[in-house]
């Protein structure tokens, strides 16, 4: 990997792409997690040295969370959009989405899991701005979901569409976990079909058959 060039004025670093200083960054943190990700590491990966790095991005902490927004607007963003833009029909956008995920972990894109999601497991229990991090991610996502089964739904109700929108969240974390833990297609495949059965089926229900709204809180 080539090393990225510096030059010094009045301290503070120029001359390099800070987006792409913060990618190598991202992928660092992804592949290792956050405690197995050194600063030396880093200033290998970006070419960077320790004043310089310090001066433009603070400390390892501080520069792990510029990394986890560098990461939403790289990867999320791109990943939901089709779950929160489509206007067409809602479970046709969510297969497409879990679709997108599985051949992602397969071709070795998304090989390290989600990096909100090992977030969560790594640094949440201690850090309450990574626990934050994590829940807004988690949010967002069932936000996603949600939106696509109310297009797709024939009558469910709110509190069935948060609660079908949660199972998916789950079972999309799970696959990240899956996906690091180096399973192959057929059981991820296979959880994904059970999911999205489990959510068409609990569309089309009526309402009075539905899981109890318990379930949703």
């Amino acid at each position: 990997m080539p090393a990225v060039k510096e030059k010094h004025i009045m301290g503070r670093p120029r001359g390099f792409d800070r987006e792409r200083v913060l990618d190598h960054v991202v992928d660092l943190f992804w592949r290792h997690g956050y405690d197995g990700t050194s600063v030396e590491a880093i200033r290998h990966a970006t070419g960077i040295g320790p004043s310089s790095l310090y001066a433009a991005f603070g400390d390892k902490r501080t520069l792990f969370f510029e990394a986890v927004d560098r990461y939403r607007a790289r990867v999320v963003d791109k990943a939901l959009d089709g779950l929160e833009q489509d206007r067409g029909d809602g479970l046709a956008a969510i297969r497409a989405f879990f679709t997108r995920v599985v051949d992602g972990i397969i071709a070795g894109e998304r090989r390290w899991g989600c990096l909100m999601t090992n977030c969560a497991v790594e640094r949440a229990p201690w850090d309450e701005a990574a626990a934050e991090a994590a829940r807004a991610h988690l949010l967002r996502v069932r936000a996603a979901f949600a939106g696509a089964l109310a297009r797709g739904a024939t009558g469910a109700d709110e509190t069935q569409i948060t609660a079908v929108a949660s199972m998916l969240t789950a079972v999309l974390q799970g696959l990240n976990v899956m996906a690091r833990a180096g399973f192959g297609r057929a059981p991820i495949q296979a959880a994904v079909d059970a999911a999205i059965a489990s959510a068409e089926g609990a569309a089309m229900l009526p309402v009075a058959r539905r899981m109890p709204a318990a379930i949703a809180s």
